[in-house]
């Protein structure tokens, strides 16, 4: 071989080692030449954790070959992505489809870390063996009413035409027939007391208070156990059903609205004030809510926050600790505070899912305090379904239950187009959830019942 050619050989080669080797630094590096547009670029990557773990990922309906696992952080990491928009998907036989238009950055990682596939057959418990007309769950087991009003409790029937107290914290119950109110304790169920009897005895003899006035609320005390509080439409009393003793705890011209925190009861007057009672101290006080017409009011459950719902729609946020008013929407029908109290759930009155964010939040995406998003729903047809019920989910606060129309679905609430939907039952008539389990009574009268942790 002339030495020419094995001159002009080695140069090649020299110049192919270079280049090569320049190339593979790059790339490890995180460097790649973008074709589309003839410049060398920083890749990014898309960091996804789903539940069932076993999930298969799709990127623009490819798998993807960069992928690499956590060893402290469940989930996967897919590298080396030139940036962009893709189309993610993750897939499982007998699950709902996921798919999330997202957008990688030069050196950064997308994250969706809060992915949940919903298996399309839901394997239910059924509770009651007949059709029923409604029912209550309680500590100690299910309540339900027949088609013919009678109020069954572990096949006893109960006293009383309707329930009106009934929840997870206590084995009393609440029911009410001919105006009056029952007391039962669900250990000696076939026993009821008359409560109205009983309130207006005790506060004509204990109290020397005349006359028999009709019971408004009852509630279960949030820290006693065998005590209530009961309104009439003046005054906020403390029954102790041990010692059979009745307490005036507050009395006012007209009480408009009754709600409970930990350890404290606030109410509304006929002029708009917040009368706080302490339910420890026994002590009361009141603030000027400067709300001319007051339609409801929710309370956090520490009694830090009064969210205040105007008669015209408007959705204020009263601050106890710096005593400010913050204005948070406006044309709003309900509100649900998330578990955290770091998200508002807001339905508006044209049956709109907006998310307000009371502080600063940060998961896959970053919101700044009083930042409001819209969720978009499912739609059927050229109207909106009409929105029931929202329920957060524990353990799983990217998803929520939207009660619409009929049907009971859960709504994912990342922003990301497209919003994953699925729905869980049709033909529903009533739901309550209670920590992970969901309880659904269909219109044709079945009582379902879904571990929220089995979906997996």
């Amino acid at each position: 071989m002339k030495r020419r050619i094995r001159n002009t050989l080695f140069a090649i080669f020299v110049s192919l080692f270079f280049v090569v080797g320049g190339y593979l630094t790059l790339t490890a590096q995180g460097w790649v030449v973008d074709i589309n547009n003839l410049s060398i670029v920083k890749t990014g990557a898309l960091f996804l954790k789903f539940s069932p773990d076993d999930a298969i990922p799709t990127i623009n309906d490819k798998i993807p070959q960069h992928i690499s696992s956590g060893l402290i952080q469940s989930g996967i990491l897919i590298k080396n992505l030139t940036p962009g928009n893709y189309v993610v998907k993750l897939s499982k036989s007998g699950y709902e489809d996921w798919v999330k238009n997202l957008s990688v950055k030069s050196g950064l990682v997308t994250a969706a870390s809060q992915i949940k596939l919903w298996p399309n057959n839901i394997s239910v418990e059924p509770i009651i063996t007949e059709q029923i007309k409604n029912f209550w769950p309680t500590n100690k087991g299910v309540i339900y009413q027949k088609d013919d009003n009678k109020i069954i409790f572990d096949k006893l029937v109960l006293r009383g035409k309707s329930v009106v107290l009934a929840n997870q914290e206590s084995k009393l119950i609440i029911t009410t027939e001919d105006k009056n109110y029952f007391l039962i304790n669900l250990d000696t169920p076939l026993t009821a007391i008359n409560l109205s009897h009983l309130f207006n005895s005790l506060k004509q003899r204990q109290l020397s208070l005349p006359g028999t006035v009709p019971i408004a609320k009852i509630f279960v005390h949030p820290f006693s156990p065998n005590k209530l509080l009961i309104t009439s439409s003046t005054s906020l009393y403390s029954l102790d059903l041990k010692k059979i003793q009745l307490e005036k705890l507050v009395t006012m011209e007209r009480i408009k609205t009754v709600n409970l925190s930990n350890n404290e009861a606030f109410l509304t007057d006929q002029d708009n004030n917040l009368i706080i009672v302490s339910l420890l101290l026994k002590t009361t006080s009141q603030y000027p809510l400067k709300i001319i017409s007051l339609s409801d009011v929710s309370i956090n459950p520490n009694g830090t926050k009064v969210f205040i719902l105007t008669a015209d729609g408007g959705l204020v946020l009263y601050n106890r600790s710096s005593q400010t008013f913050t204005p948070i929407a406006e044309n709003i029908k309900e509100f649900y505070l998330s578990p955290k109290e770091k998200r508002v759930a807001l339905i508006t009155n044209d049956n709109k899912l907006n998310i307000f964010y009371l502080s600063n939040y940060q998961s896959d995406l970053r919101y700044q305090a009083s930042t409001v998003t819209e969720i978009p729903l499912p739609v059927d047809g050229q109207e909106r379904q009409e929105i029931k019920e929202f329920s957060w989910i524990p353990k799983t606060l990217n998803y929520s239950l939207i009660f619409l129309d009929e049907n009971l679905m859960v709504n994912e609430l990342d922003t990301r187009a497209p919003t994953n939907h699925h729905t869980l039952f049709t033909e529903v008539k009533k739901y309550f959830l209670v920590r992970k389990d969901l309880y659904v009574l269909r219109k044709n009268g079945d009582l379902l019942k879904v571990n929220l942790d089995d979906l997996n």
